[in-house]
């Protein structure tokens, strides 16, 4: 329920986005793990269930119908989705301009194994969703069903009683198959199944919910079935991403290497920040105290720590250092995205470990950053090399074993291009270029397109723009002008949706498909208006688009058509949309409503 300070103007795409954060939030029929397209329907099919649990008498106890109360109690985060409907609906009730505070998150794809998919390269990071795809992977149900197949083949008979479970196998395998790469082994993976099912299991048995327990009336026979499955859990974890796999035991063995002479495994991570993975024993000793209780006196020795040994401990050095690894990873991701996001106006975060929250506004932009710099982060950084490279100064100059280890990280390598994630859609985010304009004195909430020409257009259209100002407002001066200067040095040129929707066209003249969106790297062409503007002290110049024809598209935004003859190029017969797109009306009342100019460009 808590919302951020510093709150923003939602805009038509936060509003989509808010969407998708209350379905995942809600989980119903596992909505979270479909299409971004299936969440939003889901959001818009159950919209007066949702507004029924917002609008609701909260001061006098809550919903007043049983179905509200029974509605968002069933959510798989109750208080988060609740949030979001009381969100939603205002947000629906008074527009794009509504203010909006709550966080929306976006969470890794088991972010453990995302990591080491990525460091190694592994052609299996499609299980974890970092390459593009028009459908979402789920690593935990792809090991759940490689589990069974496994346990179908032995001949424990325990396995006939296990296969006969009827709950939800997906969450069986879940937590074994997530905690992995945090370093849980045999003996914790069953742990875990004795705690996250045998134990409520035995629970709806005593309340009479269950007439008997499914996997044996014994805890001899749960413990039976809990080892079984966590030992068909690891094998199916390890055939389904073994790189992943051996770049943790890559890891285990250098730090038992350097805790073998005595040392921690070290590194300095890819934030520059330092990284040791050191375990001590405690220096102990036993202390003599008294308690008192109503007049009596007894003596109490406990013992306690006193400092440390000057000895690695190695048990624990190796146990820690894969998952220590990953969490190093995982740490500088996060602070990576959180600089370069801030670097971008960026500053209202809600995270914990790989979830990533911000503001609905900001959500196209901030999910794109996340990829962007997990991908940066893995171009600059070889993280088992360097991790290697660090051990090799560390170690003394004739340890036979190390060459071992640079044959083990050469065989680490698979064939992943790792700027597939820029499109990887399910990762952490789903990318989309308009974004409301929320910057700056003339920020006014609408949703803009950035665009860059040739030099030599960029040039003559700035002076074509500047003509159209220095016409309409003769020595005036703070006049705002419709481009920036990139970070590349580039200029883009800003186009805003007029309020009329503008039609949208491939290179021959065809309507394009409903959902089409346009990303960076798309050609396209533009024809619109010059439109000089003034409202009150403020007075600029903008670009409205009344169509786009899409020349060569690169997987992305949102375009407008209607053009000529037809050109050699896209065809949108060819392209089947998988995203939303929705640009809808702009809100009233905007300083671009002045009239358009005669002043026609085209880029």
């Amino acid at each position: 329920m808590f919302l951020f300070k510093d709150a923003k103007p939602i805009g038509e795409e936060g509003i989509e986005w808010l969407k998708v954060h209350l379905a995942n939030c809600g989980d119903f029929g596992k909505v979270s793990k479909k299409t971004f397209d299936k969440r939003i329907k889901w959001t818009n099919d159950n919209l007066e269930r949702i507004k029924d649990c917002a609008t609701k008498d909260w001061d006098c106890g809550g919903p007043l119908t049983p179905e509200a109360l029974s509605f968002w109690t069933q959510a798989d985060k109750p208080f988060l989705f609740l949030a979001a409907c009381i969100e939603l609906t205002n947000a629906l009730a008074y527009g794009p301009g509504y203010v909006c505070g709550l966080p929306c998150s976006w969470d890794g794809s088991c972010s453990g194994a995302q990591h080491l998919c990525a460091a190694t390269r592994s052609e299996d990071a499609w299980k974890v969703n970092l390459i593009g795809n028009d459908e979402v992977h789920d690593l935990y149900t792809i090991v759940g069903n490689a589990a069974k197949q496994s346990m179908a083949r032995d001949t424990d008979p325990m396995v006939s009683t296990i296969l006969a479970y009827e709950g939800d196998w997906r969450k069986v395998f879940k937590r074994n198959t997530m905690t992995t790469f945090y370093g849980s082994k045999g003996f914790g993976m069953a742990q875990q199944h004795m705690d996250d099912l045998m134990e409520p299991l035995s629970r709806e048995v005593m309340q009479k919910k269950r007439a008997k327990h499914p996997f044996g009336q014994t805890r001899k026979e749960h413990h039976a079935a809990s080892r079984l499955l966590a030992a068909h859990a690891a094998a199916a974890i390890k055939g389904e991403i073994p790189l992943a796999i051996k770049a943790m035991e890559f890891i285990q063995k250098l730090s038992a290497m350097m805790a073998h002479e005595g040392k921690p495994l070290e590194w300095t991570t890819p934030i520059g920040l330092p990284w040791s993975n050191r375990y001590h024993d405690p220096v102990t000793e036993r202390v003599n105290l008294w308690m008192h209780d109503h007049g009596v006196r007894r003596p109490f020795r406990p013992v306690v720590a006193d400092g440390y040994k000057k000895t690695i401990n190695k048990n624990h050095s190796v146990n820690g250092s894969a998952p220590n690894f990953v969490h190093a990873c995982d740490a500088a991701h996060l602070l990576r995205t959180v600089n370069a996001a801030r670097a971008e106006g960026i500053t209202q975060f809600a995270l914990v470990h790989d979830s990533f929250g911000s503001l609905p506004s900001h959500a196209a932009r901030f999910r794109q950053i996340i990829r962007e710099e997990f991908v940066r982060m893995y171009e600059e950084h070889d993280v088992l090399t360097e991790v290697l490279e660090q051990a090799k100064c560390d170690l003394d100059e004739h340890n036979d074993k190390l060459s071992a280890l640079v044959d083990m990280r050469a065989d680490l390598t698979g064939k992943l291009n790792i700027k597939e994630v820029l499109n990887a859609e399910y990762a952490f985010a789903y990318p989309k270029l308009s974004e409301p304009d929320t910057k700056g004195e003339y920020a006014d909430g609408k949703y803009k397109t950035e665009g860059t020409a040739t030099e030599d257009y960029t040039e003559r259209f700035q002076e074509e723009i500047q003509k159209v100002a220095d016409d309409n407002f003769p020595g005036k001066k703070n006049v705002h002008l419709p481009w920036k200067e990139t970070k590349e040095g580039d200029i883009a040129f800003i186009f805003k949706n007029p309020k009329k929707k503008p039609i949208l066209t491939d290179s021959r003249g065809k309507p394009l498909k409903e959902g089409t969106v346009i990303r960076g790297g798309s050609k396209i062409r533009i024809a619109g208006v010059i439109a000089a503007w003034e409202k009150g002290a403020k007075r600029g110049v903008s670009l409205w688009p009344d169509a786009v024809r899409v020349i060569k598209l690169s997987e992305g935004f949102d375009a407008n058509a209607a053009f000529g003859a037809a050109e050699d190029g896209f065809n949108a017969d060819d392209y089947e949309p998988t995203n939303f797109g929705n640009d809808g009306e702009d809100a009233d009342n905007d300083a671009d409503d002045a009239e358009a100019g005669d002043d026609a460009f085209k880029l």
